[in-house]
Formats: C-alpha cells, sequence, structure tokens
C-alpha cells in the first residue's frame, strides 16, 4: 500500500502545482470522466446532452440483443446446470446495465454536476478552502486515473483468458455463457463471430461500469469536500468567537447555509439513486450466490466464476465505502460543533448553531431504502451470500 500511497501523492502534488483556480481544476476533472461516458453515449456532465445520441442508442439496441440471446441460451441450457449458471450469472448485468443507464443519463445528474461548480468559486479567498477545493479537485482527476485501467484490464483480461483457455484445452471457450443463435460456436468461423460478439459486451460493460463508477465518485468526493469546508468554516468561527459580533454571526449564517445546500444535494442523490441501488444489489447478491455455488461444486477450477465473483463484490464494496467515508466525515462535522466555545457565543448565535448540530447528527445517507450504503451494510449483505449459498448447498 505505501508505494501506491507515494505515488498518488506525487500525482496529487504534479496536479495542484499544475493548475492555479480549483474550478479550472475541477473543470479539467469533469471533462476526464466525460471522455469515458461518452463511449456509452451518457456524458450527463455536457450541458447539452440528449439520449436521442447514436451511441446511447446503440447501447439500448445491445443491452436488448443480449438479453434475447441470453433468455434463448436459456431454453437451450435447460439441464444442463455449468452451462446454465454460466448464462444465468451474465445475464444480470443487462438489468444492472438498464438500470444504471437510467440514473445516470439523467438530468439529475447534471444539476448536482452545476451545484458543485458554483461551490468551487472562493470569492473570499479564503486559503483553507481554495486548498479543500484543490484536494477535492485532484482526487477527483486521481479517481480517473486509478479506476480507467483496472476497468478496461479487466474486460481485456476476460477475453483474452478465455482465448488463452481455448488454445490450452484445445477446445473453444467463449468468455460469457452464452451464444449467438444459429452460430456453430464449435467451428472456427462459428467461434469467431460469437468471440467478436463476446467481445463487443465484454468493452461495452466495462465502459459502462467504469462511466458510472466515474460518476459516482466525482459526486461522492465533492460532498466529502463540502463537509471538509463546513469543517474550515466551524473551525473560523471558534476562532473569531471573541471578535466581532457582526462577523461571528456573517460566518455562522454562511457556515448554516451551506449545510442547507449539503443536505439538499445528498437527499436528491439519494432520492434519485435509491431504487437503481435496491435493483443493483438484488442482481449483485443474485449473480455472487449462483456463481460461488458452481465455484464450490464444480470439479474443475472455474477461472471465470472466480473473476466474475471478485468483479462482482468490487461492485459491492465501493459504494459501500464512499458511504463510511462520507459518514466519518459527518462525524467530524459533529466533533468540530462541539469544539467551538459555545458559552461565549450570543444567545442568538447559539440556538443556531444547536440546530445545525441536530442537522447533523441526523445526516442524509445514501440507501438502497432499506438499509443504508456504508460497510457495516456490505457485511451484512456477505452474511446473507453466506446464508444463501449454505441453503442451497445443503439443498444440493
Amino acid at each position: 500500500m505505501e508505494p501506491l500511497r507515494r505515488r498518488i501523492r506525487r500525482w496529487r502534488n504534479g496536479l495542484e502545482s499544475e493548475f492555479t483556480d480549483p474550478k479550472t481544476f475541477f473543470k479539467k476533472a469533469c471533462s476526464s470522466v466525460s471522455k469515458y461516458t461518452a463511449i456509452c453515449g451518457w456524458e450527463r456532465f455536457e450541458a447539452n446532452y440528449t439520449r436521442l445520441n447514436v451511441r446511447f442508442i446503440f447501447l439500448m439496441v445491445d443491452i436488448f440483443l443480449y438479453m434475447v440471446v441470453s433468455i434463448w441460451c436459456f431454453k437451450n441450457f435447460w439441464g444442463q446446470r455449468m452451462e446454465f449458471i454460466f448464462c444465468f450469472v451474465t445475464f444480470g448485468l443487462s438489468f444492472q446495465g438498464l438500470v444504471k443507464a437510467y440514473i445516470y443519463s439523467h438530468d439529475t445528474i447534471y444539476d448536482l454536476l452545476q451545484y458543485n461548480m458554483k461551490r468551487f468559486e472562493n470569492p473570499k479567498k479564503i486559503p483553507e478552502i481554495h486548498t479543500s477545493l484543490m484536494k477535492t479537485a485532484s482526487w477527483c482527476t486521481i479517481s480517473v486515473k486509478l479506476i480507467a485501467p483496472a476497468y478496461f484490464t479487466l474486460a481485456a483480461f476476460t477475453v483474452i483468458f478465455s482465448v488463452v483457455i481455448s488454445a490450452f484445452n484445445r477446445r473453444f471457450e467463449l468468455p460469457f455463457g452464452f451464444f449467438i443463435p444459429g452460430v456453430d460456436r464449435t467451428t472456427w468461423v462459428g467461434y469467431l463471430l460469437n468471440l467478436a460478439f463476446h467481445t463487443l459486451q465484454a468493452f461495452e460493460a466495462g465502459a459502462g461500469l467504469l462511466a458510472t463508477d466515474l460518476c459516482f465518485f466525482n459526486l461522492m468526493i465533492n460532498a466529502i469536500g463540502q463537509l471538509d469546508v463546513l469543517i474550515i468554516g466551524l473551525k473560523k468561527l471558534g476562532e473569531a468567537v471573541t471578535s466581532d459580533e457582526f462577523a461571528e454571526a456573517e460566518l455562522l449564517n454562511d457556515i448554516i447555509e451551506k449545510h442547507v445546500e449539503h443536505v439538499k444535494y445528498l437527499s436528491a442523490m439519494e432520492s434519485h439513486m435509491k431504487a437503481g441501488y435496491f435493483i443493483n444489489n438484488v442482481c449483485l447478491i443474485t449473480e455472487l450466490v449462483t456463481c460461488l455455488h458452481v465455484v464450490l461444486t464444480n470439479d474443475e477450477i472455474w477461472f471465470t466464476g472466480i473473476s466474475l465473483a471478485i468483479c462482482y463484490s468490487f461492485q459491492l464494496v465501493i459504494p459501500c465505502f464512499m458511504g463510511t467515508f462520507l459518514s466519518s466525515k459527518n462525524d467530524e462535522l459533529i466533533r468540530e460543533i462541539y469544539n467551538i466555545p459555545w458559552n461565549e457565543l450570543p444567545i442568538p448565535a447559539q440556538h443556531s448553531l444547536q440546530l445545525l448540530l441536530h442537522a447533523a447528527q441526523n445526516p442524509v445517507t445514501l440507501s438502497d431504502g432499506f438499509a443504508p450504503i456504508d460497510l457495516d451494510s456490505f457485511l451484512e449483505i456477505y452474511k446473507k451470500i453466506y446464508s444463501y449459498l449454505a441453503m442451497i448447498q445443503n439443498i444440493n
């Protein structure tokens, strides 16, 4: 981990020395995200975006064909446990793709981005806030540098690995558990046609997951950055308690206003993404249980199933990790409110600060409609996966 930390530190120092204006830096980070979201046609960070573009329509048609082909394969694989489950665990990706395409091409994403753009203006030129905004923009850029190579490497590995296995075992193996109807996959021509179709699916899936996760990281890093600015403001308030009363009131009002905007920001995210997270979690849990069942019961080592299980677990843990990070930053905000010398504040300021404390102690959290999205929920999900897996094993 230490080499990675050093690498990230060098990235941050290099990026922050390249830019002097946080807003310009953040625009650069957003353009990096748009570069990848444009692959699937949902560059919602752009003002003139419309879903009626060639790339997004092609993605919808591709997902529809993928679902039709998978359903046809279900019928043909009935009674063949390994082949049927292999097709089943990849079929769930189509539902995830549809949900993510709707969520991350919606106007709400653009509205959230616009609020973040305004937030990167620092009219009072406070050095600490400038540093915080630069840090937020650098993390938005670094997330692209870290995630993009990993996703494209995974997509390429999935296809290349199946080709290597085909050559090693001297039989045609496809990356996913489906094939084109009417095309004989046991011949060279049929195998290459199916491999081309599978490669397209791997590329679309990798690009789609990358685009949505980059958007999510960008929005969550900004939510954490909003709390950072509030914490800086509270420290300034604590230092200014014995100074001019009007300045204190002005600073406190600014903090409260920013916290109200933060709550609106998270509320918009939570209401927009809640149903999507529920569907996504149901699909991932189902796919993980069936995938692990085959890995544990199959006579041969199913490398593709192992890689899929790792990928699905990664999809579960990332939003949970960011949710916990946001929660810990909110706890830091609460501690900073307590650190202010309340007894030296005027009575009206104490009442305002009390309201702020109450709001901070009841934060808006991202959820799937039933439970918050954090690492505690991730552990609960894996306990359920273990229980379902044990039940299936016993029934089997």
